[in-house]
C-alpha cells in the first residue's frame, strides 16, 4: 500500500485553499496537463511556488502548436500559414478542482488539468475540454445532466523494444505467459495481482472512481469499470488512469497499451460508454413513472445511429482503430441489431434504469472530445420532435408548391428538372407563360427548345439555369 504523506490534520480541499493542500501533501512539483485531440497529456511541469503564483498573475503559457501535434509526433500543420509560423502562446488556466496526487510519478508530485485561452480570455476552442464543456452547458440550459460510466479495456504486454516485432503476453506470477484465452478467469487475473494492486492504490490516492475489474477475452487483457458521474470530470480521470496504468505496469516489468488492436490474433480493446440523461432532481428522462421508455429515449438512440458515419473519425481516429471493427467479431460493425454478422453499435440496458451502452469507441482517443457526440445527440431531441410535428404541414406545402409550378405546362412533356427551371425563366420574363414543347420553334423571342435532357437557351433570353449565359447549351 502507498504510504500517506498527510498528518492527522483535517483534509483541506484544493478548491478552497490550493496552497494549504500542497503543503499538507508535501507537494514540490505540479504537472499542468493540457489534453489534446489524441488523448496525449501535454503541458508543463513547474514548482509548486510557481504554480501558486500562476493562479494570481495568470502568467502560465504554452505554445498553440501543442494542438497541432499528430499522434506520431509530427506537426499536422494549419490552413493558416501565418498562424503556424507565428506559433502564438496560449494562456494556461489551471482548474484547481482537478488538483490531485500523482502517486505513480514519484513522491511530492501532483497533477492538475488546465484550460487554454487566448490572451484576451477567449476560450481556445481547439482544446477538447472547452468543446465538451460547451456541449454540457447546452444540456444544462435545458435542465438536463448527462451521466456517463466508461468501461476501459487494455492489454498488459511483455517489454518489446523492437516496434517491428509483434507484442506478446507478459510473464505472470507463476513464471509463465498466457498462450490461450481466459475470459472472466479469476485464476488468470491473479497472475497480474501485483500490477493490479498497485494500480488500485494509485487510483485511490488520486481519487479515481474505479469499480470492478475483469479478465477479458485476450491474453493478459483487462477491463476496468468506472463509477458513473459527470462527463467532464470523469473524462479527466480516464486520462489519468491510462497514465497510471502504464506507470504501474512499468514498475512490474510490463507495459500497458490502449491500442484498439495491439495483437492481430487477439481480441481488440474498446471503451464502452454507458450513458443516461437525468433532470435537475436526478430523475432519469429515459423512462416514465411506469417504467416505459420515453420518446426521448428513442430520439437519443436515433441520434446516435444517424451520426455514426460522421462520428467515426473521432471514435476510431487511427488505422489500427478500424482493425478492431470487423464483421464476425465482437466489435460492433452495424448501426442496429437486425443483422447477425456483428453486434450493434449501441445496446439498451435496463437494470435499475434504462441507459444506452455505446460500444463503438476505441480506448485510443481522448474521452474529453469523443464523449461530446453521444451527449450532443440528446440535444437534437426537441428539434427532432419539432420536425416530426411539422412534417405533415411541410409536405402539404411542398405538394401545393409543386402544383403551382407545374400549372403552366401541366399537359406538356417535361423531360428534366432543368427544363422546368428554363420554363420558369421564360415565365418571369413574359406576361404569359410560354408553352414548352419538345419541338417548339423560335418564333417567340422568349422561346425555349428542349431536346431530351438537353436544354438550349435562346440568345435573347436573359434567364435560364443557374450560371447559364445567353445562347449557352447546358445539360
Amino acid at each position: 500500500m502507498l504510504k500517506s504523506t498527510t498528518n492527522d490534520a483535517p483534509s483541506v480541499s484544493p478548491t478552497d485553499d490550493p496552497g494549504s493542500w500542497l503543503e499538507q501533501h508535501a507537494i514540490s512539483e505540479v504537472e499542468c496537463l493540457v489534453p489534446d485531440m489524441n488523448g496525449v497529456l501535454r503541458g508543463k511541469a513547474l514548482p509548486s511556488a510557481k504554480f501558486l503564483k500562476s493562479l494570481e498573475d495568470r502568467a502560465l503559457y504554452l505554445p498553440s502548436s501543442a494542438f497541432l501535434v499528430s499522434i506520431d509526433g509530427r506537426y499536422s500543420g494549419s490552413i493558416d500559414e501565418g498562424f503556424v509560423y507565428q506559433d502564438p502562446d496560449m494562456r494556461m488556466m489551471p482548474d484547481v478542482a482537478t488538483l490531485c496526487l500523482a502517486p505513480g510519478a514519484g513522491a511530492g508530485k501532483a497533477y492538475v488539468f488546465a484550460d487554454a485561452f487566448h490572451m484576451d480570455d477567449r476560450p481556445w476552442m481547439a482544446s477538447p475540454r472547452h468543446v465538451l464543456r460547451a456541449v454540457l452547458d447546452l444540456c444544462r440550459q435545458r435542465g438536463w445532466q448527462a451521466a456517463v460510466a466508461p468501461e476501459l479495456e487494455f492489454y498488459l504486454t511483455a517489454p518489446n523494444p523492437d516496434p517491428d516485432r509483434p507484442l506478446t503476453a507478459p510473464v505472470g506470477r507463476n513464471g509463465r505467459f498466457e498462450s490461450v484465452q481466459h475470459p472472466y478467469d479469476m485464476a488468470a487475473l491473479e497472475e497480474f495481482e501485483p500490477v493490479i494492486r498497485r494500480l488500485y492504490d494509485y487510483a485511490e490516492a488520486a481519487g479515481l472512481p474505479l469499480d470492478t475489474l475483469i479478465h477479458e477475452s485476450g491474453t493478459a487483457q483487462l477491463e476496468i469499470n468506472f463509477l458513473h458521474g459527470d462527463a467532464l470530470p470523469l473524462a479527466d480521470k480516464v486520462l489519468l488512469f491510462k497514465r497510471m496504468a502504464r506507470q504501474a505496469a512499468q514498475e512490474g516489468g510490463m507495459h500497458a497499451t490502449f491500442m484498439a488492436k495491439p495483437i492481430a490474433a487477439q481480441a481488440g480493446s474498446s471503451m464502452h460508454l454507458h450513458m443516461s440523461v437525468v433532470d435537475e432532481a436526478g430523475k432519469t428522462l429515459f423512462s416514465d413513472s411506469d417504467g416505459a421508455d420515453t420518446e426521448m429515449f428513442g430520439h437519443f438512440i436515433g441520434g446516435l445511429q444517424k451520426y455514426i458515419p460522421e462520428i467515426m473519425p473521432l471514435f476510431a481516429p487511427n488505422v489500427n482503430s478500424f482493425r478492431r471493427i470487423r464483421p464476425n467479431h465482437s466489435a460492433p460493425a452495424n448501426i442496429d441489431g437486425r443483422t447477425t454478422t456483428a453486434p450493434a453499435a449501441c445496446v439498451c440496458r435496463r437494470v435499475a434504469a434504462p441507459r444506452v451502452e455505446w460500444k463503438t469507441g476505441c480506448p485510443e482517443p481522448t474521452p474529453i472530445l469523443i464523449w461530446q457526440w453521444p451527449v450532443r445527440s440528446s440535444q437534437a431531441i426537441s428539434a427532432s420532435r419539432r420536425r416530426s410535428r411539422e412534417r405533415p404541414r411541410r409536405r402539404a406545402m411542398l405538394i401545393a408548391a409543386r402544383a403551382r409550378c407545374r400549372k403552366p405546362w401541366r399537359k406538356r412533356s417535361i423531360v428534366s428538372p432543368r427544363a422546368v427551371r428554363l420554363a420558369r425563366c421564360s415565365a418571369r420574363t413574359s406576361s404569359r407563360p410560354t408553352s414548352v414543347s419538345r419541338t417548339s420553334s423560335s418564333t417567340c423571342s422568349r422561346a425555349l427548345s428542349h431536346r431530351g435532357n438537353e436544354a438550349i437557351c435562346c440568345s435573347r433570353c436573359d434567364g435560364g439555369p443557374r450560371g447559364a449565359r445567353p445562347g449557352m447549351r447546358t445539360r
